[in-house]
């Protein structure tokens, strides 16, 4: 990469305005889920957002905002895409934010508090 093209990444990067991080990341095992019925895999959470991968998907088939569901925590919330990466050849991530609406924010809330922690194998919790 050239100079050039290093001073201008950086320049669009800071015309697109995206947010701070607020919140640290947690890694999670993998969870599964899916967004707008499309296989992915939850990589990492924070109170604001999520790391998606998705694989065999290409990056284009991805809109601006969809709907993340993780059926054994009974979430189904919508996110607002904010970026998009191939760290390797058919493999895509994600990066969302999190859209804050009373139902899906308690909903996320209490994923939160009970994804487990990176080295679990846990998929689902137990309802009350």
């Amino acid at each position: 990469m050239t100079r050039d093209n290093f001073t201008m990444s950086i320049a669009l990067a800071l015309a697109e305005g995206r947010p701070a991080r607020r919140s640290p990341r947690r890694l999670v095992p993998e969870l599964h889920s899916s967004i707008d019925g499309i296989s992915s895999k939850i990589m990492d959470v924070s109170n604001e957002g999520v790391r998606l991968e998705i694989n065999g998907a290409s990056p284009s088939v991805l809109p601006p905002f969809f709907t993340l569901r993780v059926p054994g925590f009974g979430v189904s919330t919508k996110v607002k895409r904010v970026w998009v990466a191939t760290p390797k050849r058919g493999t895509t991530w994600c990066g969302g934010i999190i859209e804050k609406h009373a139902s899906s924010e308690i909903a996320w809330n209490k994923f939160l508090e009970n994804a487990p922690a990176g080295g679990q194998r846990i998929t689902t919790i137990a309802t009350a």
